[in-house]
């Protein structure tokens, strides 16, 4: 019976130093450098104002065809861990984990282009997906 406990006591133990490892490695993940990248952002810029910082690149009002001159420029849908996906009301572009990246814990992104009726921009935002058991 002993045996049993202490076996169960390590198992809770590895179980939680694992769930913690997966948190701090989800703290900063490789998708978010990688749409840091795309859209140009400044190191340090916190992650709340990367919509306000795409929004100067291409401000409230652009026409879509503008919005998708800039989102050629950006390099998404070229690495096959991100794409774009327009619609009469928003384009949605997906910022995708690394499946060859180690964690339990995985994110991954969704910035969405809000267009008006006149198919203008009307805002952008960034959605967090976390993905893992």
């Amino acid at each position: 019976m002993d045996r049993r406990v202490t076996a169960g006591a390590a198992m809770l133990l590895m179980a939680t130093s694992l769930g913690s490892l997966a948190t701090s490695r989800a703290a900063e993940p490789e998708a978010e450098t990688r749409l840091r990248r795309y859209f140009t952002v400044p190191t340090g810029t916190p992650f709340e104002d990367i919509p306000a910082w795409i929004m100067r690149r291409v401000p409230r009002g652009s026409p879509k065809d503008q919005l998708d001159t800039y989102l050629s420029t950006t390099g998404i849908g070229r690495d096959g861990l991100s794409s774009c996906h327009p619609s009469t009301t928003h384009i949605v572009c997906r910022v995708e984990f690394d499946p060859h990246t180690w964690g339990l814990v995985k994110t991954s992104f969704g910035v969405f282009f809000d267009l008006d009726d006149a198919r203008m921009l009307s805002n952008v935002r960034i959605e967090r997906w976390l993905t893992g058991p």
